[in-house]
């Protein structure tokens, strides 16, 4: 793994994450970029080690692209969690900030529209 992992130096370093091999099979890692918080660095980086393992060719934006899809289903809004009225208006005004906001990052649908003829339907008002 640590001569697999070696192998991705140059793009690792793209990403602003520097490591080098020293004894005993380890791998010291001497900077992170500062894009990857230092709150969870430590998930991040094994996240990208895992990923790099998994494949052949990787290119850094790749896997930035891919650690912050990760990161933004994290730190999203969960079943039960409850907004007041401000947090709702902010998070709208966020949102349609985005360049796509009707998809997350996976590709789900964040806003589904509903004609008044599809509400009748569910509410069996029509046929």
């Amino acid at each position: 793994e640590k001569i697999k992992l070696l192998e991705f130096t140059k793009q690792l370093e793209e990403l602003g994450l520097i490591l080098n091999s020293v004894a005993n099979n380890d791998i010291v890692i001497y900077q992170i970029p500062s894009w990857i918080k230092p709150t969870s660095a430590q998930q991040t980086i094994d996240n990208i080690m895992t990923y790099l393992l998994s494949l052949r060719n990787i290119k850094a934006f790749d896997i930035k692209k891919d650690d912050l899809i990760m990161a933004s289903c994290k730190m999203s809004l969960k079943a039960h969690h409850y907004l007041n009225m401000e947090e709702m208006e902010q998070l709208v005004k966020d949102l349609l900030k985005t360049d796509d906001y009707d998809h997350c990052p996976h590709g789900r649908p964040i806003i589904v529209r509903l004609s008044l003829k599809d509400i009748e339907k569910m509410f069996k008002r029509i046929v």
